[in-house]
């Protein structure tokens, strides 16, 4: 929850001096109550401040976060895209569409992919629009120039190398899983047939044991007395 994402940035960017709660909606097309949470959250976060203002409508304006995060994105707009860049593209390319989505696809932290989405936007490779709390990115003319002419190939080899690596752990474990089905019966046949031993064998010498432990006794016995009481 506490982490930044490109909803965040664009938010950022539509506070101005006039913005209110109860009028913001209109700006990021949700309701009041979505609008209220959305911003709800990002006072949270600390980028954010309300204040009560004359008429009863609580203004917005950017915390010291939030001013920092805004700055932090426009000097990071300027870098030149990296491969990281390229990929978002591509996953945008392929139908990845909701920033949701996105976050889960590309598997990196949110904050990060805010920033590289703000890039992206600032140079004119995607476009987003906002929908009841969800943005949206889809590629402009600029992104999909791009992807053109990027080699994606070896990219994709290595997402499929992953795969297979997976499929590979998962069978090897699967396999080593079958192996102590197997030796985990065998142990406790053995155990099994340890004990059948030791129940056999005391059932048909276990009188004698005990008759051995009396005789010995007995003979310890009349030694002490013959011992001791005869001296």
């Amino acid at each position: 929850m506490n982490e930044l994402t490109f909803l965040d940035i664009a938010i950022l960017h539509r506070i101005d001096e006039d913005t209110y709660i109860e009028k913001f909606g209109s700006r990021i097309n949700t309701s009041f109550f979505e609008t209220a949470n959305l911003l709800g959250t990002m006072k949270i976060k600390g980028l954010i401040d309300f204040e009560q203002s004359i008429g009863g409508n609580s203004k917005v304006s950017l915390a010291s976060k939030g001013k920092y995060i805004l700055e932090v994105a426009e000097k990071k707009s300027k870098e030149q895209l990296d491969n990281l860049d390229s990929t978002i593209l591509t996953a945008i390319a392929k139908g990845t569409s909701k920033l949701t989505e996105l976050n889960e696809k590309i598997n990196i932290r949110s904050e990060d992919l805010a920033f590289h989405l703000e890039k992206l936007y600032v140079q004119s490779y995607i476009d987003y629009y906002i929908r009841s709390t969800e943005l949206f990115v889809s590629l402009t003319e600029n992104g999909f120039n791009v992807i053109g002419a990027v080699d994606f190939t070896d990219l994709e080899n290595k997402e499929e190398q992953r795969k297979e690596n997976r499929q590979e752990k998962f069978e090897k474990e699967e396999v080593q899983t079958k192996i102590t089905e197997v030796i985990e019966p065998e142990e406790d046949l053995m155990k099994k047939r340890a004990r059948t031993k030791r129940e056999f064998y005391f059932k048909k010498y276990g009188l004698y044991y005990v008759l051995g432990i009396i005789l010995i006794l007995i003979i310890l016995g009349l030694i002490y007395f013959f011992y001791f009481m005869g001296g």
